[in-house]
C-alpha cells in the first residue's frame, strides 16, 4: 500500500494578509507518493510550510484512508533565517515619567513672593518627576530555565545593568527590576524545539531625591516628613529593604553562560537627559 495524491484536492486560500494551502492523499495499493514531512515547503506555493496533518477515511469507506496536508505562512521565515538557532533579537526600550503631587508648605516658596520680595509658602500641590521605562529583550533559546525565572522574578538589580549592551550605560544598584518573561515554544524548519523568550525589565528612578543614593524601586515619598526614604525590617536600620537583590544580567547570558554582545543601538540618552556615571538622569 502507498499514497496516491488526488489532484481535485489541492486547494489554495489567499487573502490580502497571509495564505494556505491543502494537499489530499489517499492511500492505494500502487500508490507512489509520499507524505510531506512536518515544515516541508509547498512544492509550488513560496512560503508556505506543512503546519497540519489530519486523517480520516475516504469515501466513507472505513478501508481507505484519507491523509489531508494543510499548509500555513512560514512565520520563522524573515527573508534571511529559515532555521533559527539561540540568539539575540533587537531589544525595544519604552522610557516616560510619573508626576507624584506632593503639598507640603513647610518646603516649597513662591519664587515672586508677595510681590514685595517675600518668600511666601506655596500651600498647594507641587509635582516630583520621577522616570520609569521598560526593556524589552527577546532572545530564541534551545531550553527555557523556568526555574531561574521564577527566582529572579521581582528583583532587583544589585549589579550596574545592563552591563553590556552597546549605547546604553548601566544604571546603578535598585532602578530595576525584573518583572516578566513571556515565552512561546515553536519548531524550526528542522523540526528543532525552539523558545522564544522576552525578558521584561522595569526601570524606576527619582530625580533631585534627598540623597547621594540611586535606588529607584527602594525609595518611597514619605507625607509625614515630605521626603523620599526607605524601609527595612529592623529599627536599626541595617536589616532587609522590601525587594531581594540579584545579579540580572544572568538572565541575558547566552546558553554559553557568557553575556554575549546584542544587536542594535537604543541610545545614550533617556527621555531627554544624559545619563552619567553614577547612573543618574542629569
Amino acid at each position: 500500500m502507498g499514497w496516491t495524491e488526488l489532484v481535485e484536492g489541492h486547494k489554495v486560500d489567499k487573502t490580502w494578509q497571509q495564505s494556505s494551502a491543502q494537499r489530499v492523499f489517499v492511500e492505494t495499493s500502487d500508490g507512489t507518493d509520499r507524505i510531506p514531512a512536518w515544515f516541508a515547503e509547498h512544492p509550488d506555493e513560496d512560503g508556505l510550510i506543512v503546519l497540519e496533518k489530519h486523517t480520516d477515511y475516504y469515501g466513507g469507506s472505513p478501508q481507505i484512508r484519507k491523509m489531508t496536508v494543510n499548509y500555513g505562512p512560514d512565520t520563522l521565515a524573515d527573508g534571511s533565517e529559515t532555521n533559527p538557532e539561540p540568539q539575540d533579537l533587537p531589544r525595544s526600550l519604552d522610557i516616560g515619567g510619573e508626576f507624584y503631587t506632593i503639598k507640603d508648605p513647610s518646603k516649597w516658596y513662591w519664587v515672586d513672593g508677595d510681590g514685595e520680595g517675600q518668600s511666601v509658602h506655596a500651600n498647594q500641590p507641587v509635582f516630583r518627576r520621577v522616570v520609569t521605562g521598560v526593556l524589552k529583550v527577546t532572545k530564541i533559546v534551545a531550553t527555557l530555565n523556568l526555574d531561574q525565572i521564577i527566582d529572579y522574578s521581582g528583583k532587583l538589580n544589585e549589579a550596574p545593568f545592563p552591563s553590556n549592551f552597546d549605547g546604553v550605560t548601566p544604571r546603578a544598584k535598585g532602578q530595576w527590576m525584573f518583572i516578566a518573561a513571556p515565552a512561546e515554544e515553536f519548531r524550526n524548519a528542522d523540526g528543532d524545539k525552539r523558545w522564544k523568550v522576552t525578558y521584561h525589565f522595569a526601570f524606576r528612578t527619582v530625580t533631585g531625591i534627598n540623597t547621594s543614593q540611586k535606588d529607584g524601586f527602594e525609595f518611597i515619598f514619605r507625607n509625614d516628613r515630605m521626603i523620599w526614604d526607605r524601609v527595612n525590617d529592623s529599627p536599626s536600620g541595617l536589616g532587609n529593604g522590601v525587594y531581594e537583590f540579584a545579579d540580572l544580567n544572568v538572565l541575558l547570558e547566552d546558553e554559553s553562560g557568557s553575556n554575549g554582545e546584542l544587536g542594535g543601538e537604543i541610545g545614550d540618552t533617556l527621555d531627554g537627559g544624559s545619563v552619567d556615571g553614577d547612573g543618574a538622569l542629569e
